[in-house]
């Protein structure tokens, strides 16, 4: 499962009743992620008091790149899918941040901060431009610069890639390693970023974690698009007899 979208918000102020602002999430969010994403995903939402921060990450399987976003055949199929991704969680984050701040009635004086971010997808497509970048430009760079380089992209694309699970993270490896290795010096930093993830056990993998337990985590919730929220279920009709 990868983080594939995040709305973040920071208010100067706290509301009366915290659990009022949670539901308000929790229904926006649902609404907006199923009507966006092509397969149901996860959400996480998250308020921490103070002066309030409200992070909804949105959680799916990376792999629907290979099916509901096209269908992965080709290196131009994938760049392709991955930005239509990143535009997903764009349009996802902005319309929860703008819709949110309304509904909750909230100044936009008291909004110090919000951001739409694109996680994994966005990380992906920001190493995939930059080594489109490093081959354009290959001929003019020197070999220190190639390298700084391609040290920064492994970084970025080591992170994302280990916020995969197993199967996508080796199908994006053969995908970006058949379409860019050849291409770059034999000795460089993407090739430790690229190992099947088998061959890396010398490496430190790092697992985000989605929900913390720290107490600045005033209210936490998970819900799922293809599933009823709480609001939405019905009760049940009394039964009635003689």
């Amino acid at each position: 499962m990868s983080r594939i979208a995040q709305a973040y918000i920071h208010f100067s102020i706290s509301p009366d009743n915290l659990a009022s602002w949670g539901e308000e999430a929790e229904q926006l969010s649902y609404e907006i992620a199923s009507s966006i994403f092509p397969e149901n995903v996860e959400i996480i939402i998250e308020l921490e008091l103070g002066s309030l921060r409200s992070r909804i990450t949105v959680i799916g399987v990376l792999g629907i790149l290979f099916t509901a976003y096209q269908g992965i055949a080709s290196y131009s199929d994938f760049k392709n899918s991955i930005s239509e991704m990143v535009e997903d969680a764009q349009e996802f984050s902005s319309l929860f941040n703008e819709q949110f701040i309304e509904n909750v009635a909230a100044p936009q004086s008291s909004v110090l901060n919000r951001q739409r971010r694109t996680e994994t997808p966005g990380r992906v497509n920001r190493a995939l431009l930059r080594l489109e970048a490093v081959e354009r430009d290959i001929s003019t760079l020197s070999n220190n610069e190639v390298r700084e380089e391609l040290e920064k992209i492994a970084k970025l694309l080591r992170t994302a890639l280990d916020d995969m699970d197993d199967e996508e993270r080796n199908r994006a490896v053969k995908i970006i390693a058949d379409r860019h290795l050849p291409h770059l010096p034999g000795r460089n930093p993407l090739i430790s970023a690229l190992r099947p993830k088998e061959h890396r056990e010398f490496e430190k993998l790092y697992y985000p974690v989605l929900i913390s337990a720290a107490p600045n985590n005033d209210y936490v919730s998970i819900i799922r698009t293809g599933r009823p929220l709480k609001s939405q279920k019905q009760k049940p009709k009394p039964r009635i007899t003689d």
